[in-house]
């Protein structure tokens, strides 16, 4: 693959399959009618960009050989392995250009022209969402959470799920500060950070233990709705990439609030509302 641009946003695309939740088997037919839509509103965002392509990744041989390799892990869902296999492609796309960037496929530009990549210096860290939630147990983090129905309580999940795994690495974390999260839906870097960030190194054993975690009859209880039996975050790419980013100290730019110009569109019937 040739580029011709020193900066790269891209998407991924990839439908046909089963997931483990059916609210995802839901979504699909949204995503399959927009599809057009949703590819030609981050191509007109990328040309606004100085010096910017946009590319979709699609079924293609490269994600069938890759979703072949993760098959070793029974336990990966569909969902899990399409969202592992953006933190791969960083790392193929890093080294071909200056700066690159991945934005969830059901991300639409809506709202005034902000180029990101003059908005955030790509090489002084990566560029991701950010959100701090206080220390406490799992019991807290699923019934006060869910039981107010506060925002973002699965996110605390995952949070509280990446400081136990990095707990049992050894992996010394201040346990009197706030903890940690990163929404993966929009991350960018350079090469060297994505080197740094090495998402893959250990990877087994990260999926490993925290498939021993959900085995847990103490973890377990708190980790599946009990009306449907389906877990809630499964193996989540979000809480691996929290685990990582914490473990290198690779540096991290939070993206600002003021950096608006996307609305995530995720599990919203609404998509031609936004398009």
């Amino acid at each position: 693959m040739m580029n011709t641009k020193n900066n790269l946003i891209f998407s991924i695309y990839v439908t046909g399959q089963n997931f483990r939740r059916q609210y995802r088997n839901d979504n699909q037919k949204y995503y399959t009618q927009f599809k057009d839509r949703l590819k030609a509103n981050k191509i007109d965002y990328a040309s606004a960009c100085e010096d910017t392509e946009f590319i979709l990744m699609e079924n293609d041989d490269r994600f069938l050989k890759w979703r072949s390799k993760l098959q070793m892990h029974p336990f990966l869902d569909h969902f899990d392995i399409v969202n592992l296999y953006k933190f791969y492609l960083l790392e193929v796309f890093a080294p071909m250009y200056e700066n690159v960037l991945f934005m969830d496929f059901d991300m639409v530009w809506t709202n005034s022209f902000v180029d990101v990549f003059k908005h955030y210096d790509f090489s002084d860290g990566i560029v991701i969402r950010e959100l701090m939630f206080p220390q406490c147990s799992l019991a807290d983090v699923v019934h006060v959470n869910a039981d107010q129905h506060r925002e973002h309580w699965t996110d605390h999940l995952k949070s509280w799920l990446s400081y136990e795994v990095l707990d049992e690495k050894g992996v010394t974390v201040n346990r009197l500060n706030d903890m940690h999260y990163y929404n993966t839906s929009f991350i960018g870097g350079t090469e060297k950070h994505i080197k740094q960030l090495n998402y893959f190194g250990d990877i087994d054993l990260e999926l490993s233990m925290l498939s021993s975690m959900y085995k847990k009859e103490d973890v377990s209880k708190y980790l599946y709705f009990s009306d449907t039996g389906e877990d809630k975050i499964g193996y989540d790419n979000e809480t691996i990439f929290t685990i990582k980013a914490i473990e290198s100290g690779v540096n991290i730019q939070p993206m600002s609030k003021d950096f608006s110009s996307f609305t995530h569109v995720y599990r919203k019937k609404r998509f031609g509302d936004y398009l």
